[in-house]
């Protein structure tokens, strides 16, 4: 497992990367993730590698369990605080526009939580059909953009808690139904 050099402060940046060196040590992937939990589902993210929305979600699900769902604000509001800011490209969501619908795929639902930025969706390439989330410094942190699929952009993906343990890092482990 890596190790990372950390000067004790109480900096928030520095209590992430504390956070981040353990759990990393716990799931021993520690060279290009980024794990963190709400809701009893762990979060990963890379911001060295990019990859079409098929391609995310393929490596996502052989990875871990599937490409992110953001399905509720506090999701949206973990990811806005802990996600790395960054200028386009962005982050693939799991939601993907099948038969004229935008759906969930990790699950099949039908998206009920809406999060889109100032009028999005717009499918402006007639082409639009899968969504990223927005991590920059603007009004628009967290929200949602339709945009073509074959765009490469940075993975997030989501992993159940399923080591046994009822915590890990702090974040009780339950079983959130996903149908």
């Amino acid at each position: 497992a890596a190790m990372y050099n950390i000067l004790l402060t109480t900096s928030a940046s520095v209590e992430r990367r504390l956070k981040r060196t353990m759990v990393c040590i716990y799931y021993e992937i520690c060279i290009s993730f980024e794990p963190f939990c709400v809701e009893g589902w762990t979060y990963y993210w890379t911001d060295n590698k990019t990859m079409s929305w098929n391609e995310t979600r393929k490596w996502c699900q052989n990875h871990y369990t599937d490409i992110v769902m953001v399905h509720n604000e506090n999701v949206t509001r973990f990811l806005k605080e802990n996600v790395k800011n960054r200028t386009s490209p962005y982050y693939w969501i799991g939601m993907q526009k099948i038969n004229g619908t935008w759906m969930w795929v990790a699950n099949g639902q039908i998206m009920k939580y809406q999060n889109w930025a100032t009028n999005e969706p717009n499918n402006n390439k007639s082409n639009e059909n899968c969504v990223e989330l927005y991590t920059s410094k603007t009004n628009n942190n967290g929200k949602w953009n339709d945009d073509n699929c074959q765009l490469a952009k940075y993975p997030l993906l989501h992993h159940l808690l399923t080591n046994g343990s009822s915590a890990v890092n702090g974040c009780s482990q339950k079983e959130n139904s996903i149908t």
